[in-house]
């Protein structure tokens, strides 16, 4: 059979937060406990489901990156007026659901989960007003790190938002510089990386970042569920073709399965944790399989300063 080098032990790669990175943790963290204990009080199963689900959403997606938080937090505590409490449980509940389904691209996930995270916010808030003091903590920690809902939710100022500095982007940055770079700052022929992320919005953020560093649209490319057939094949062949200038690819999970990238890739880094790892293997599986002749090196993120990232 076709040569099988090793995976070798996944590599912890250290996150120091800022203090203002651990205030929007902890503000959030306090916003789901308290919310949770609420639902656990008053709430049926149902709602305690609901609510399950969207802190969750909300959870992950910090854990993902301050901007795709961002992007949900902002709709989820938007006012909805003219619905009735009981017709915002039932299209949170919808929408839930909706995200929950496999979806055929990462947009319509992100319109499944906004929607749930937008009528379920408003939901709670008319069912438990209790939650508003939390909201406006996070609401603090977000714009002190430049994350204001005027911002964040206009299309243009991204590249502005991707010049702020966060402590995992950082790292990251870190360890590309070092690893797929040579000592005089030339991208290395020899070398190519896989980061996976769960959101498009993360992996929007994380382009701009890297476009403004040392890459361009050519040694970096996408992959995401929603490109056409067609686009999607060109990346990933040319990511597979020795002669092609990428180095560095960005992909959801759309790219985790039935895809073949071993040939000119040995490392993957998870700049998210997928919460299933049935999606951890998958995403490994990439560049872990037969016909990898050098060792797999996979990477990921770890901080002992907050417990939810922990």
């Amino acid at each position: 059979r076709p040569p099988f080098a090793d995976q070798l032990p996944p590599e912890e790669l250290t996150v120091r937060l800022t203090p203002e990175e651990i205030a929007l943790y902890a503000a959030l963290r306090e916003y789901r406990r308290e919310g949770t204990a609420l639902l656990q009080a008053s709430g049926n199963a149902s709602e305690r489901w609901v609510a399950s689900f969207i802190f969750s959403v909300l959870t992950k997606r910090l854990l993902s990156c301050p901007f795709a938080f961002a992007r949900t937090w902002w709709r989820h505590i938007e006012e909805e007026p003219e619905q009735e409490t009981d017709l915002l449980f039932g299209l949170a509940r919808t929408s839930s659901h909706r995200a929950e389904d496999e979806v055929r691209s990462d947009t319509e996930r992100t319109t499944a989960e906004e929607d749930a995270a937008r009528f379920g916010g408003a939901w709670l808030r008319r069912k438990e007003d209790r939650l508003q003091l939390l909201i406006q903590r996070v609401n603090k920690a977000l714009e002190a790190l430049g994350y204001d809902r005027k911002t964040v939710q206009d299309e243009r100022t991204l590249s502005r938002l991707a010049k702020h500095s966060d402590s995992k982007t950082d790292t990251l940055i870190t360890w590309i510089k070092q690893n797929l770079f040579t000592k005089d700052g030339k991208l290395r022929d020899d070398e190519r990386l896989i980061v996976f992320t769960e959101y498009k919005e993360t992996l929007q953020y994380l382009e701009e970042r890297l476009l403004q560093e040392d890459f361009d649209k050519n040694t970096l490319n996408l992959l995401y569920g929603g490109m056409s057939a067609s686009h999607f094949e060109e990346v990933q062949q040319a990511f597979e073709d020795s002669a092609a200038p990428v180095r560095l690819l960005i992909a959801t999970d759309a790219a985790s399965e039935g895809i073949n990238m071993q040939e000119c890739c040995r490392w993957v880094i998870h700049y998210d944790i997928a919460w299933s790892p049935t999606k951890i293997q998958q995403r490994n599986g990439r560049v872990s399989r037969h016909g990898q002749v050098r060792d797999v090196s996979v990477c990921y993120f770890r901080s002992n300063q907050d417990e939810d990232m922990e």
